[in-house]
């Protein structure tokens, strides 16, 4: 007889997974070095969004904790489209928000899934590996940056 437990664990992992990760982003959460610098250097030049697998509760929170939700033009939300990332689906809704064709759109991304949805979705695409991510397969990144520094207007219009 098969174990129904087993069957149903993919359908409970997120309920249980967020309680958790809520009470760690209550906890405290720092941006990414560099993050607020460059979308206040890129936002009077550049329509900014932000496309994440999270849930909009969860990005809601996290975007108002750090005071950052003013700087995006648009915001999208694992509910805002059908597929997740590696699917180009984030991507392809975040450029609609922002009133772009994906190829008018440069995505910076920490994680190979995510770049291969950039990719997938036709825009440009920047590696930035993380910590975690660093030994991720990036190919096919117009670059690959070290910080978030290295993130200009000049380097857009480049790539």
């Amino acid at each position: 007889m098969p174990d129904v437990r087993a069957a149903d664990r993919p359908r409970r992992a997120p309920a249980r997974k967020a309680p958790v990760y809520a009470a760690l982003l209550r906890a405290g959460v720092a941006p990414c070095p560099g993050a607020l610098d460059a979308f206040r250097r890129l936002r009077p030049t550049h329509r900014l969004g932000l496309a994440t697998n999270s849930a909009r509760a969860e990005v809601t929170f996290l975007l108002a904790h750090l005071g950052v939700a003013p700087l995006f033009h648009a915001t999208v939300a694992r509910e805002d489209y059908p597929r997740p990332k590696p699917a180009p689906d984030a991507y392809l809704a975040a450029a609609a928000a922002l009133g772009l064709a994906p190829g008018e759109c440069a995505v910076v991304e920490d994680t190979e899934r995510g770049l291969r949805a950039a990719l997938a979705a036709g825009t440009r695409a920047i590696a930035l590996p993380s910590d975690l991510t660093f030994d991720n397969d990036f190919t096919g990144a117009a670059c690959r940056l070290a910080h978030l520094d290295e993130l200009t207007a000049e380097l857009l219009a480049r790539i």
